[in-house]
């Protein structure tokens, strides 16, 4: 069985950037079809996560459904408390 390809991907208005679980690079495309299109087809995700962020993530979750790859919508504020737990290295 393939290993799982989980993306996180922030979301503003004119951007997305996505970041492969446990990998340390984060990969920035436009917010648009076109190039969401594009990305999936290099990227080949299993499973997208990303934060409802008031409009600017619908692209993103038409091209996803449009293409049948399975995402999450999460709340920002369980982003941030995710973020805030013990789990979590600072790199301070």
């Amino acid at each position: 069985m393939d290993k799982p390809i989980i993306i996180g991907i922030d979301v503003s208005k004119e951007w997305l950037d996505a970041a492969l679980a446990g990998e340390g690079r984060v990969e920035r495309l436009d917010n648009t079809a076109k190039a969401i299109g594009a990305w999936l087809l290099r990227a080949r995700p299993t499973l997208v996560a990303f934060e409802a962020t008031g409009g600017y993530e619908r692209t993103l979750r038409d091209t996803l459904i449009a293409n049948g790859v399975a995402f999450v919508r999460v709340h920002p504020n369980d982003v941030l408390a995710f973020s805030q737990g013990p789990w979590h290295q600072s790199e301070d």
